[in-house]
């Protein structure tokens, strides 16, 4: 069960428990871009611990024409409307997506399996420097998991763009949680969550209002049909509370955030996989890729009150991939995201956004990837001025 690639530095790996291995080279909870398969071993005699260390090397160059973003990842957002002239062209060289894990996992008699897991890369710096950032820390005992991970609301299935950002409109978020996640059978599996609400972030109009301290964590849930071993149905649900100061009345209020997702992958034949997901709701502008920290989880109502509101968000995103042959696959994704009720943050605020990427990736060697990509991007503020861009991108890929 463990891969040929890996390296078991010590132990013996005939005594190695079933479950232990399942924990580390099979977990449906990793996306594209997180690493899997750790390289080097350390097992215990007893084979009911193991500790598993790897990562990769991530470099890209990109080079952008008619609309430049600023910056080595593609945020629609970030797209300057009206386009600045001064930009319609640039060049980013990155290497900051490069990561590292560690994860232990074990097996005992009381507990069953549990693991812990620990993964940073260095995108934490500003300015062009490359501070390590820690981007997952979680333990988990049996169905319960506990620490900062990827979001109950969030489903990890996604098309393997090289661009680290992906399109604008995926729900993409880590939280400090609590989660419990069981399976119904062999097919269903349903899981819920209390989540930090740390990430809430307003558009106050000053003088009126202002945001406090959150009180209540954020509730996500899912239900899961998973079938043919590699395709699943998920139907997700969050519940939150926003608090904020009203200045004009001088009392505390409260609006509540709610969000619905239909999301999944699904085989085509031997060779093609389909991802997808549609969502709708309000005030869960934090979870959606673009729009995270951009102040849309609350704006204010406009006038002279100090009450602010949950505008409205929709998401729709998907993509192919196609493994034409061993060593290479293809794959394209796309994405469409629009804010409603968004005007009393202004007329340059963000109103829409569309994406669309198309990439090739061969397999030099075993653990060594190189790929290119072309990503076209489109911002629409609300006063319906546009501005897009385009980006040429290759990336080598080398996994330890």
């Amino acid at each position: 069960m463990i891969p040929e690639r890996a390296i078991v530095l010590t132990g013996d790996v005939s005594a190695v428990h079933d479950g232990v291995v399942a924990v580390l080279y099979n977990n449906p909870e990793f996306e594209f871009h997180d690493p899997s398969d750790p390289r080097f071993l350390f097992l215990d005699r007893k084979g009911t611990i193991a500790l598993g260390i790897g990562g990769y090397v991530y470099a890209s160059v990109s080079c952008d024409f008619k609309g430049s973003i600023d910056g080595p990842q593609f945020v629609t957002y970030d797209i300057p409307v009206p386009a600045d002239p001064a930009r319609r062209s640039g060049l980013q060289f990155d290497a900051s997506h490069s990561t590292v894990f560690l994860q232990l996992a074990g097996h005992s008699d009381r507990l069953g399996t549990y693991s812990a897991y620990v993964q940073t890369n260095f995108s934490g710096g500003k300015g062009g420097s490359h501070d390590l950032r820690l981007k997952q820390a979680y333990v988990t005992v049996g169905n319960v998991t506990v620490g900062l991970a990827r979001s109950t609301f969030v489903d990890p299935a996604a098309p393997p763009d090289l661009d680290t950002q992906g399109p604008g409109a995926r729900l993409s978020r880590k939280n400090i949680l609590v989660r419990y996640s069981v399976g119904l059978g062999r097919d269903w599996q349903i899981g819920v969550g209390a989540e930090s609400p740390a990430s809430a972030s307003y558009t106050v109009a000053d003088g009126r209002n202002r945001p406090i301290t959150q009180r209540v964590p954020d509730f996500p849930a899912y239900v899961q049909y998973g079938w043919g071993g590699q395709s699943h149905l998920r139907l997700s649900g969050m519940v939150r509370t926003l608090s904020y100061r009203d200045l004009v009345s001088g009392t505390n209020r409260y609006a509540t955030g709610w969000g619905v997702q239909l999301s999944g992958q699904a085989e085509i034949g031997r060779s093609v996989m389909c991802y997808y997901e549609a969502y709708y709701g309000r005030g869960i502008a934090s979870y959606v890729n673009d729009l995270e920290g951009n102040g849309y989880d609350l704006v204010s109502r406009g006038g002279d009150s100090g009450r602010m509101k949950a505008p409205g968000v929709s998401g729709l995103a998907g993509g192919l991939k196609w493994d034409f042959c061993k060593r290479a696959y293809a794959s394209a994704s796309y994405g469409l995201l629009k804010l409603y009720g968004g005007e009393t943050a202004g007329a340059d605020a963000f109103g829409r956004s569309s994406y669309l990427d198309c990439n090739l990736v061969y397999t030099i060697f075993p653990d060594c990837q190189l790929g290119v990509e072309y990503i076209f991007g489109n911002r629409f503020n609300q006063n319906g001025r546009h501005s897009k861009a385009n980006r040429l991108m290759a990336a080598i890929k080398y996994s330890f």
